[in-house]
């Protein structure tokens, strides 16, 4: 879950995994990868670069900075292409959440802001 508890967790699952395998270690179907406190449901349809729902990977709005780690999002990718999407009539609807000074510097980005 998204708690200070949940937190704690994941960091601990990044810790070992990354102390088993390496950090240069390929996620592979083998390796399995810890998934992000308040990320979607894997193989429900979500986003392989921020882990919500309502876009995909290649229209992903959020910042490179609060995007999955690289091996998170391969194994989301993995895990959907050998799975597909049977967890999407399961899961919880996550959908990224953007505070109003990022969401007007996106909009300026997309050319439908002031320029100024």
């Amino acid at each position: 879950p998204d708690t200070a508890t949940g937190l704690a967790v994941y960091k601990e699952q990044l810790k070992q995994w990354f102390t088993k395998y390496g950090q240069d270690s390929r996620v592979t179907q083998s390796t399995q990868f810890p998934l992000r406190p308040g990320s979607a449901m894997i193989c429900s349809g979500e986003c392989f670069k921020c882990g919500s729902h309502g876009h995909i990977a290649g229209a992903c709005p959020a910042p490179e900075a609060s995007q999955l780690s690289i091996q998170e999002k391969i194994w989301h990718s993995i895990a959907a292409q050998e799975l597909g999407n049977f967890n999407r009539g399961l899961a919880t609807q996550i959908d990224l959440m953007f505070e109003d000074k990022y969401m007007q510097q996106w909009e300026q980005g997309k050319g439908q802001g002031s320029s100024v």
